[in-house]
């Protein structure tokens, strides 16, 4: 069963989607998908409502939302930051966990791009809470990332002018507050905190997240992690046989530790 949810906080509301399997039954174990930056709870090629449905088919629940200033979620964009998402976070798996279907020993986190990175904070802050994490093109710290947002301004004749705010990033607005948020914010050191079973998917040409980035979570992580490179997949792993190689091996990772 498919059904649209909504989180009401007291700056928004969160709107997403669950899927159930069968009527009634369970409590099942449960996969959250959080979205990458700029992304919504679909996903490019849809990867997530078909990653979601393959679950339902394989009697696993999930659920899937826009983090606030994304999707259809409230607020704008450039309001976003890497700590509101991660607020978001906490908030999704609080109330999926709080599903009477949903088995809470056996929730995994699953984060495309800057949603890995999301899943990876929010695993090491919880630890054994969580049954498994999954990352795929996981994001890492990203400081850099937000050096070079700021270094594509337009050269200005004066230097000590400061950057536009919002900044323009192909026709979303956003805002500096993120850039300096994850300044001050240690991705990897609190992803650490998470001691339980890993997945790293990574494509091998993936020319948004490094492949050492994925080298780099695979040694972040103390417990028992698996890395995984598709070969020539690209950051959101645009094929059909890129898409088939992280479903079938997403899904025996998922299957594997559900015991």
């Amino acid at each position: 069963m498919e059904e649209y949810v909504t989180i009401k906080k007291k700056n928004g509301t969160l709107r997403g989607m669950t899927h159930i399997p069968g009527q009634g039954g369970g409590p099942y174990p449960g996969v959250i998908l959080y979205h990458g930056f700029a992304g919504n709870r679909m996903e490019p090629s849809f990867l997530f409502v078909r990653f979601s449905r393959l679950l339902m088919a394989n009697n696993i629940a999930s659920v899937r939302f826009d983090f606030l200033g994304s999707g259809e979620s409230d607020c704008d964009f450039e309001e976003m930051t890497f700590s509101s998402e991660i607020e978001d976070g906490f908030d999704i798996l609080d109330y999926f966990s709080g599903l009477p279907e949903i088995d809470r020993q056996r929730i995994f986190l699953l984060g495309l791009s800057m949603g890995g990175s999301i899943a990876g904070y929010v695993a090491g802050s919880k630890g054994a809470d969580i049954k498994g994490l999954i990352l795929w093109a996981a994001a890492g710290e990203m400081k850099e990332l937000a050096r070079e947002e700021l270094s594509r301004e337009p050269d200005s004749a004066d230097r000590s002018l400061p950057p536009m705010n919002p900044l323009d990033r192909k026709g979303l607005k956003l805002g500096l507050d993120f850039i300096n948020d994850i300044e001050n914010l240690e991705i990897m050191k609190v992803t650490s905190g998470y001691c339980g079973p890993g997945l790293i998917v990574q494509g091998s040409e993936d020319e948004t997240v490094p492949p050492e980035v994925a080298l780099e979570y695979k040694e972040t992580l103390s417990g028992p992690t698996r890395l995984i490179s598709i070969d020539g997949a690209d950051h959101t792993f645009g094929s059909i046989p890129w898409q088939e190689e992280l479903f079938s091996n997403t899904l025996e990772f998922i299957l594997a530790n559900l015991s």
